[in-house]
């Protein structure tokens, strides 16, 4: 339990330095996170880990990086049905395409498998605000 408090606690610094621009803890942070999961691989650790690697990556401004690593994470997370980190993935997915400037959904097929319309614009919910997503500009 400790391993995973430790885990966890590492993972929360490395995205508070990276959007702090203080990358060079970020990194210090992911390498003693990385040393630590070498002695408990587990593929849901994984891939929270990899969410905060994109975050890096993100604040380093390789955003194309970035953009693979969170399409990876959103996939992993259906994987093995985990809905938060799927969410918060996805979060940081649209706030990094934003960033590129691209159009949020670009992150959905225009036509999903299901064959079923994803709300957008004023259908959206009123409950999830799309300036949520801005970056803060302090």
């Amino acid at each position: 339990m400790v391993t995973l408090d430790r885990a966890l606690a590492l993972r929360s610094r490395v995205e508070i330095h990276a959007l702090r621009g203080e990358l060079d803890l970020a990194r210090h942070d992911l390498d003693a996170l990385a040393e630590l999961r070498g002695f408990v691989p587990n593929a849901i650790h994984d891939a929270e880990d990899l969410r905060v690697v994109a975050i890096v990556r993100a604040a380093e401004g390789d955003l194309a990086a970035a953009e693979r690593l969170l399409r990876d994470v959103i996939q992993r997370a259906e994987v093995h049905r985990q809905p938060e980190l799927q969410a918060q993935a996805t979060r940081d997915l649209a706030t990094v395409l934003s960033r590129a400037g691209q159009h949020v959904e670009a992150m959905f097929p225009i036509d999903p498998p299901s064959g079923s319309k994803r709300p957008s614009g004023p259908e959206m919910h009123n409950g999830f605000p799309l300036a949520s997503l801005a970056i803060s500009a302090a």
